[in-house]
């Protein structure tokens, strides 16, 4: 049976498969006991997307020449560098995949922190905690490849909660509705990519 080699994955497959599986890259022929003649187009198409306007994506194609196992600049599994036990390598692109890495008992003890924060200052920290707890959520969060982080200052929306608590009591508690809603999208509004 002949081995070939993923590309992208680095991943050996045995058979008579042309498609990496995991990628959907074309793959190469990697037994060295054989020729070593390549089972991949000599350029592939890599393809990023430009977000310089919120409202328009831009989608550029350009072609990027591939190696092939018996090229000198050709990568070395000797050479290969292992990140460090637990952390995900970050893909960029329609691979990229989307996950949450976060650990349940941090996740408690932040939501005990801000609980404590409600208590201590008898609700007027209610907006820090509400950021603190969305902050280390949003830290531990990646979609499609890419970290995100919270960048929001919580005393912006101080102002705003005050005058919830006054309009509480003369709305008979319907601003809570709209209160909800603002803060989910002032969150949002500040959540932007690590890198």
């Amino acid at each position: 049976m002949k081995k070939y080699r993923c590309p992208n994955c680095k991943e050996v497959f045995v058979g008579t498969q042309e498609v990496c599986p995991k990628c959907g890259v074309k793959l190469r022929y990697a037994d060295k006991e054989k020729e070593k003649k390549p089972v991949v187009e000599e350029a592939t198409t890599v393809s990023n997307f430009v977000f310089s306007d919120p409202d328009v994506v831009k989608h550029e194609e350009k072609f990027v020449p591939v190696t092939t196992l018996d090229s000198p600049d050709a990568p070395n599994e000797q050479d290969a560098v292992q990140a460090p036990l637990g952390v995900q390598p970050l893909m960029f692109g329609p691979q990229g995949e989307s996950f949450f890495d976060g650990k349940a008992l941090p996740r408690i003890g932040v939501r005990l922190a801000a609980l404590l924060l409600f208590i201590i200052t008898l609700g007027f920290g209610t907006m820090w905690a509400i950021c603190n707890v969305y902050k280390w959520d949003i830290k531990h969060t990646v979609v499609q490849g890419h970290r995100l982080k919270f960048v929001g200052k919580p005393g912006k929306l101080f102002g705003r909660y005050l005058l919830w608590l006054l309009l509480i009591p003369l709305t008979l508690g319907i601003i809570l509705i709209y209160a909800q809603i603002f803060v989910r999208r002032w969150l949002v509004k500040y959540t932007e990519f690590a890198d």
